[in-house]
């Protein structure tokens, strides 16, 4: 029986996708060993509640990869993988569009912090094209959950996903404290007299807003505050290349759509671009900060003596250390982890808060 539940996975993954990669966990992790038949079709369809075609689809995915071979009469079974000569290289992949943000800049210090104390080389990997793995020994995945089964890794390469909660794949991975970052930023402001605290999440569904959106919830119900969707704004506009313009756009957006009308005295922004862009469509209209309204941002990667921001500062740099020893101990050991490990962020108080 597969020791993996699909039904944890995100819903942008596709079934058989889902179940490719429950096999190759298994294969990693040595519950299926070379020579071992699958899991027959009555027991996978039984147990991911799919038709026989997707499973079928998810078995050539392994058989394209060279990790199955079917016996006619007989099954299908493992094949045994050779292991691969260490090449002294590990892989980062890396949005292209997010390469020159303060914060990746800030990852990617730590990764290549503990690069050199292993004494290898770091190869940054484009996740718009097909990710070669022959030359890497390892990969750091800084992406969302979702995105992990589409790229389609080898069973045997080690990975960690940085940043992004697993959400139920089998793969190491190193966060920061989302929710109790929201929690503790919305619990600052409701005890500086604050009641009406309007909420700007990156989006509705991936794994960070999620988390805070959940951290900004449990903090107003200890206050005993009911809480209002009308008081969240979300945008499900795509991928964002630049967070300051985007929080511009996106604050002017609210503005237009009534967001005076909240009587709201506060607002939860979703980083710390993103805070400084709504700042300026917030002063633009007329409204200012943080006299008519306190903002507090996340990330705290343009913190400084006399910050204009009150943020979450993330330990980006510790999780890229984390992620590297991570990914390290994996190649070393020839096999998979599955260790989350969750780094705590602080509160930085700034000038863009004070109390009702």
């Amino acid at each position: 029986m597969l020791m993996y539940d699909s039904n944890t996975l995100d819903r942008h993954v596709p079934k058989y996708i889902r179940i490719a990669e429950a096999l190759k966990s298994d294969m990693a992790r040595g519950v299926l060993a070379p020579g071992d038949q699958l899991p027959s079709f009555a027991e996978m369809t039984q147990q991911f509640q799919v038709a026989k075609h997707t499973i079928d689809k998810a078995h050539a995915i392994l058989e394209r990869e060279g990790l199955v071979r079917r016996e006619q009469g007989r099954g299908i079974f493992v094949e045994a993988v050779q292991k691969k000569k260490l090449t002294g290289n590990i892989g980062l992949l890396l949005p292209v569009t997010a390469r020159h943000e303060s914060y990746t800049l800030e990852l990617l210090a730590g990764v290549q912090q503990q690069a050199r104390a292993y004494n290898v080389n770091l190869m940054l990997v484009d996740d718009q094209l097909p990710i070669n793995t022959e030359n890497i020994d390892g990969i750091l995945l800084f992406c969302n959950h979702y995105q992990v089964p589409p790229l389609g890794l080898p069973a045997d390469i080690p990975r960690v996903l940085l940043l992004a909660p697993a959400m139920g794949l089998d793969i190491a991975n190193v966060v920061a404290d989302d929710f109790g970052g929201a929690k503790a930023a919305t619990l600052y402001l409701l005890g500086q007299g604050h009641r009406r605290i309007s909420y700007m999440p990156a989006t509705k569904t991936d794994a960070y807003s999620v988390q805070r959106l959940a951290g900004y919830q449990a903090a107003l119900q200890e206050f005993g505050i009911e809480f209002e969707e009308n008081l969240c704004y979300f945008d499900e506009g795509g991928r964002v290349v630049n967070y300051f313009l985007s929080g511009e756009k996106r604050m002017n957006a609210w503005l237009a759509q009534g967001w005076r009308e909240l009587n709201a005295t506060a607002i939860l922004a979703p980083n710390d671009m993103g805070a400084l862009g709504m700042m300026k469509a917030l002063d633009a209209a007329g409204i200012k900060v943080p006299r008519d309204v306190s903002i507090v941002g996340f990330d705290g990667v343009h913190i400084g003596e006399g910050s204009p921001l009150t943020t979450l500062q993330v330990p980006l740099r510790e999780i890229g250390v984390k992620g590297t020893m991570l990914l390290w101990e994996q190649i070393q050991m020839g096999g998979h982890l599955s260790k989350h490990v969750s780094l705590p962020v602080a509160l930085v108080i700034g000038q863009s808060t004070i109390p009702v």
